[in-house]
């Protein structure tokens, strides 16, 4: 069965899910350290997602309810090692806000870009990591397929 690739709504539900978890950690870092605060802030927040990305679900909880996972490109579990980098480069934006918003807003459209442009939906960050984002069975395009509609 051929893998159903993500699209930007399911990835950008499950976005939206898990930063209402991570937002105040964000607010509280802006207003205590302004921009190192907020690289700190993102390290740790990737390597929370990274963890979530790795274990068993390979999901974070925003992923987990839209049920999508994270695999490696060749279809493969995601170890830690490339959720972790995975999540670095996700979150460069984030890491950058505090010291250009200008290059974080340019990272995070060249995001949304790829994913749009890119036929299996992937990200930069998802091409440099060697990772994709899949409907798990029974949700994407291949459901569809599955029922002759």
């Amino acid at each position: 069965m051929p893998l159903a690739y993500a699209s930007i709504r399911p990835r950008a539900a499950a976005f939206v899910l898990d930063s209402l978890i991570l937002l105040p950690g964000a607010f509280l870092s802006w207003w205590a350290w302004n921009a190192p605060g907020i690289a700190v802030y993102a390290l740790v927040v990737a390597a929370v997602l990274a963890w979530s990305e790795s274990d068993g679900a390979q999901a974070t909880w925003g992923k987990r309810s839209v049920r999508i996972k994270v695999m490696e490109s060749h279809g493969r579990e995601t170890g830690w090692r490339r959720a972790l980098i995975r999540n670095l480069l996700k979150l460069s934006p984030v890491a950058l806000a505090g010291f250009s918003w200008r290059l974080a807003l340019a990272i995070g459209v060249a995001s949304v870009a790829t994913m749009l442009v890119l036929r299996r939906h992937r990200t930069w960050y998802d091409l440099l990591a060697g990772t994709a984002v899949i409907c798990l069975p029974g949700v994407g395009p291949s459901a569809n397929e599955n029922k002759g509609t």
